[in-house]
C-alpha cells in the first residue's frame, strides 16, 4: 500500500479525468476537510490513537453536563376550595349561564380522566369541590333558594 495521503489520491483521480467538474468540486472544500480525511487510517503501528478535542473538553464541560435534566414532576393539584374557586372564575360569573360555562371549562381542564394516575384521586376531589361550589353559587342566584330566601 502506498503512503500517499487521501488528498493526493483524489488529486490523481481528478488529474486523470478530463471533466472540469472535478477540479471545481475539490476547490469548494476547505483545507481542514482534507486534513481530517488524510488523518483517517493514517496512524502508523504503535501510534497512540488520536482523541479528537471536542468543544466540551475545551470548555471543561462534560457531555453529561450538557444533557438536559428531566423535567420536575408536576405538582399535585390543589384541593383547597379557595384555589378551586379562583380556578373556576366564580368571581366573574354573574348569571347561571356564566356559572355553567365556568363549570364546563374547569371540567375540561381538570377532569380526573385526564389527570396523571398519581393525581387521579386529588383530581376527583377537586372536581367534587368545584361542582359543589358551582351548585352553591347557582342556588344563591335562583329566587326562593339559598341566601336570598333566608333574607
Amino acid at each position: 500500500m502506498s503512503a500517499q495521503s487521501f488528498e493526493a489520491i483524489l488529486d490523481g483521480i481528478a488529474a486523470k479525468d478530463d471533466k472540469a467538474e472535478w477540479g471545481f468540486s475539490f476547490g469548494q472544500t476547505s483545507a481542514g476537510f482534507w486534513t481530517v480525511l488524510s488523518g483517517i487510517g493514517g496512524a502508523e503501528a504503535g501510534d497512540a490513537p488520536r482523541q479528537p478535542a471536542s468543544r466540551y473538553e475545551r470548555s471543561g464541560e462534560t457531555i453529561r453536563q450538557r444533557v438536559a435534566e428531566p423535567p420536575a414532576p408536576p405538582a399535585p393539584p390543589s384541593i383547597d376550595p379557595r384555589d378551586i374557586r379562583r380556578d373556576l372564575g366564580l368571581a366573574n360569573a354573574l348569571t347561571p349561564k356564566d356559572l355553567m360555562l365556568c363549570r364546563r371549562a374547569f371540567a375540561r381542564a381538570n377532569h380526573p380522566d385526564c389527570a396523571p394516575l398519581a393525581f387521579r384521586e386529588q383530581a376527583n376531589i377537586r372536581m367534587q369541590i368545584a361542582n359543589r361550589l358551582v351548585d352553591e353559587a347557582l342556588a344563591r342566584l335562583r329566587p326562593g333558594t339559598g341566601a336570598q330566601a333566608q333574607g
